[in-house]
Parts: C-alpha cells; structure tokens; sequence
C-alpha cells in the first residue's frame, strides 16, 4: 500500500515573476504600460516571493513596497530580516499563529544562513539556533525580557486578547509611539500572510534568493537608506496632500 500522507502541490495561484523574461512569458495580457512597469518593478522591489507573486498588478506591487518600506522606516534601525531581532520575533510568531507554510520556512532558512553573519565571535550564537524552535514558549529562559514580551504582545493583537498587563508592559518598554508602530506592523505581516496562504504560496526550498540567506550588517544598511529615503519622500508627499475638508487650512 502507498501512503499518501499529503496534497500534491501545483503552484502558486499567480506566477512569481522574478525576471523581465517572466514578464514576457507570463505576462503577455497586460497592457504594455502594465508589462514596462512590471519590470520595472522586477529590481525595484524586494528579492523576495512575496513581492514577486504580485507582479501580475504592478500598481498594487508598487504600493505595496512603498508601504512596507515606509512602516519599516518608521521602525528604523531595526529590520525583520535580522536573525533574532524583535521584528524578525514579531514576523515569526505571525507565520506560526497563521499556520502559514512559506513565511515560516523563509524566516527560518534566512534566519539559518544569516545568524553566523550577526553572531560570528558570539559564544552563545548557538542560543540564536536553539530560539528558531522556542516561540511557543514565550517564558523560556533563552528569551530576554523584551523578546519574552514581543512574543506576548504580538499573540496578544493577532489572537484579540491584548490584556491590560501585556499592554502595560508595552506601553512601559516602548512607549506610545513605538507601541503604536508595532501594532501598525503586525497588521502589515498578517495582511501579507493572508494574501500569500490565499494564493497558496508554499515553501519551495532552494528558491531563496542569496540576500536573503547572507543578509548581514553590510546588507542591513543598503536597506535602511533606501527605507529611510523612502519613507522622507511619503513624507513630503503628505506634505502636499490637500485637506480633506474644505476650507480647513
């Protein structure tokens, strides 16, 4: 007897389109205004599936880079890539209250290939491995306080059942505007997650792309320039936004 222990995958819904080659091929019903933005798009972009898989609406693509880099420059200097950080913490808690297949292997693969980059004269570098497997014990001692906390604090807003300690908590160790920041995120990730189970994205281990696996200080700083400049020019944008109401300024 053959076991069939599970589904045979097909695909992702939509194409990823990594290349300006994909966006020839798969592509080809977009206008050509669509297809030269899209590719475009391709470099623009971050070197990752789930921006590539909307690359079939390269408007929606565009605004949702801008959006996840302005929030990220918000939270400056911290960055979800970073093995361990309390963002990296905070999106890997999502894909696992999600069940969300390919976000839980990517931050897992990423968090692997870059540790040795962050910890390489760190003699409890180890630690960093032994947390991938930890989450689902927020009061272990392998956590420190703050990590402890944005465990609970990200189960408390994903679950609906933020208490007044957890909050207080918070409130006490980022204050309001940092608090308000996180939250403002976890709505990011979760959004980001619900497309990506939605389009039945899935892990494809060996696709991940070589930033993402030697993502180190060298990396993390190209990204915060390009998340600061982008979040300064959203900012001047809204310096120029009208009032919404009439007569108003």
């Amino acid at each position: 007897m053959t076991i069939k222990a599970r589904s045979k995958w097909n695909g992702p819904r939509l194409p990823y389109i990594r290349t300006e080659e994909d966006v020839d091929n798969k592509l080809s019903h977009l206008s050509k205004e669509d297809q030269a933005l899209a590719k475009e798009n391709v470099t623009k972009g971050p070197p990752s599936d789930a921006s590539y898989i909307l690359g079939t609406d390269p408007q929606l693509q565009a605004i949702f880079v801008l959006f996840e880099r302005g929030v990220e420059g918000l939270l400056r200097p911290e960055y979800q890539m970073i093995p361990g950080s309390l963002m990296n913490i905070l999106c890997r808690v999502i894909a696992r209250i999600t069940r969300n297949e390919w976000y839980q292997q990517a931050f897992d693969i990423a968090a692997i290939g870059a540790i040795p980059l962050w910890n390489e004269n760190d003699t409890k570098k180890q630690a960093q491995y032994l947390k991938l497997g930890m989450l689902d014990a927020p009061d272990s001692d392998v956590w420190t306080e703050e990590e402890s906390l944005m465990i609970k604090f990200t189960t408390a807003c994903m679950t609906y059942t933020m208490t007044n300690e957890i909050y207080d908590m918070a409130l006490e160790t980022w204050g309001e505007k940092k608090l308000l920041r996180y939250m403002f995120f976890i709505g990011f990730v979760q959004t980001n997650m619900m497309m990506s189970t939605a389009l039945d994205m899935r892990s494809d281990y060996g696709t991940e792309p070589d930033v993402c696996l030697n993502f180190g200080p060298e990396a993390h700083e190209a990204y915060l320039s390009i998340n600061n400049t982008t979040y300064q020019k959203l900012m001047d944008l809204w310096d120029t936004t009208p009032s919404l109401i009439p007569g108003s300024v």
